[in-house]
């Protein structure tokens, strides 16, 4: 299996903890585009369905 690569699909999972930080599960690589999306999901207000 050497020098073969086996293509899977991932997802990352982000989860904002109760002290307000967020966690990543299965992180993926970090685009620009990623990075901005992560940003403001950083910056909103908590969900009221906490």
């Amino acid at each position: 299996m050497y020098g073969t690569t086996i293509p899977f699909s991932t997802r990352m999972t982000v989860v904002r903890l109760n002290n307000g930080e967020l966690w990543c599960h299965s992180p993926v690589e970090l685009t620009q585009a990623l990075k901005t999306e992560i940003d403001t999901l950083r910056f909103s207000p908590p969900s009221l369905f906490t």
